[in-house]
């Protein structure tokens, strides 16, 4: 049986959340009538998402690898690792993906904050 997660994550979902989609790794610039042209530019999305602050029992269970600054996105949307968020300001990078698809309609990534010392 799948679990609906659709109004769980309807009520917490935060506000003005970006995602900024991967280039493709061959993407390279050419030239064109001897001008240099950079491969497309990519604009932010919205991301419909969650996103809540890591426990403490998280952070210590991670062994010093994750920090109070970063976060995890619950979301239905399939997101890639390294792909960026952005949410009040702060860029965070997709480190790892829990996909709860079997018994339930989202996934749950752990993101971390790009420039904690900024």
């Amino acid at each position: 049986m799948i679990h609906n997660f659709t109004r769980l994550i309807n009520k917490y979902a935060a506000k003005d959340v970006l995602l900024v989609p991967l280039l493709d790794e061959n993407a390279e610039g050419s030239w064109v009538d001897g001008e240099w042209v950079e491969p497309e530019k990519v604009e932010p999305v919205p991301l419909h998402c969650a996103i809540v602050p890591m426990t403490d029992k998280q952070i210590y269970d991670s062994g010093g690898r994750y920090t109070s600054s970063d976060r995890q996105v619950y979301t239905h949307t399939k997101l890639q690792t390294k792909q960026q968020i952005v949410y009040r300001k702060v860029t965070y990078s997709v480190e790892e993906e829990a996909d709860h698809t079997e018994y339930g309609d989202f996934f749950i990534y752990t993101a971390r904050r790009v420039n904690p010392n900024a």
